[in-house]
């Protein structure tokens, strides 16, 4: 879970937030969207504790894990930005790609032992992905 409790972040006499509170509660997946230059990139940093508040505080249980790609493309390997995402978590990525090749081999004609085997490697996998991060 994560907390935000009465936030408040400027820049000069541009006020980004403030006294903004929210709460994320565990397996939700938010987004956050709105104008350019309104806080949003400002915000992950916050979160990410890449950059403070002027006021206010968070807290988040040990358990949360968060990605934030950033916008600063120089910083960029030349590859695209999918491979990017890709490439920030290599272990999710290999459980993926395990999850497509069970899901290949479920296709085939097989016995049921071969079968249930693979199910439950698949649901294992499975459960791992989830508990990394992936959806």
């Amino acid at each position: 879970m994560i907390h935000a409790n009465n936030l408040t972040k400027q820049y000069g006499p541009k006020i980004l937030f403030r006294n903004s509170s929210f709460q994320i509660n565990p397996g939700e997946k938010i987004g956050l969207v709105g104008p350019n230059g309104n806080g949003k990139s400002t915000l992950f940093r916050v979160l990410t504790g890449d950059e403070s508040v002027d006021g206010g505080n968070i807290s988040k249980s040990d358990r949360v894990r968060m990605g934030y790609f950033s916008q600063d493309i120089e910083n960029m390997s030349g590859s695209s930005v999918l491979d990017e995402v890709k490439n920030s978590l290599p272990g999710l990525a290999n459980i993926r790609e395990q999850l497509q090749q069970f899901e290949q081999k479920l296709t085939e004609e097989m016995s049921e032992v071969e079968m249930n085997s693979i199910l439950e490697k698949y649901g294992e996998a499975q459960a791992e992905f989830e508990r990394l991060g992936g959806y």
